[in-house]
């Protein structure tokens, strides 16, 4: 392989991380190609790119250094996908309140051994429900009720 390729696959998420996440959201009858797969690894990494390049521009004319949740969340907005800032917003905000959670019940964030923990507790991980509905959102009782859910 070529340097160039080499370089190329660095910025690339891992295939059999997102052979996983196809996997539990298809039938269990249905096979993916190693193509198949790795047009999915091209394009999300290539999607993530695009949002985290318009999230970081908005953060350099800001003057930040630091890009946040919001940041991707508008990113997404201003490119199009309006679709998906209501339950990124929500879900954002349940995630915040997760890790206030796991910060107020173990400050220093050690186990009982002292060692450092992840915070990836079970009592702490947020479920999203993948039943988006054709990817649109809108603000009404359903959509609190399904947003309810995750808890």
């Amino acid at each position: 392989m070529n340097p160039s390729k080499s370089n190329e696959f660095d910025r690339y998420l891992p295939v059999a991380n997102i052979g996983r996440i196809i996997k539990t959201n298809l039938p269990k009858e249905v096979k993916l190609s190693k193509e198949a797969k790795e047009t999915f690894q091209e394009c999300l990494s290539e999607f993530i790119s695009f949002i985290t390049s318009e999230a970081s521009e908005r953060c350099l004319n800001d003057k930040r250094k630091t890009i946040n949740g919001e940041d991707l969340i508008n990113s997404l907005s201003a490119l199009g996908f309006d679709h998906y800032k209501n339950i990124l917003k929500v879900y954002l905000e349940k995630y915040r309140e997760s890790q206030k959670i796991t910060t107020h019940e173990n400050p220093n964030n050690n186990n009982e051994n002292g060692k450092k923990e992840n915070g990836n507790n079970k009592k702490n991980e947020i479920e999203i429900n993948n039943d988006f509905d054709n990817n649109e959102f809108n603000e009404n009782e359903e959509d609190e009720e399904e947003i309810n859910k995750i808890d």
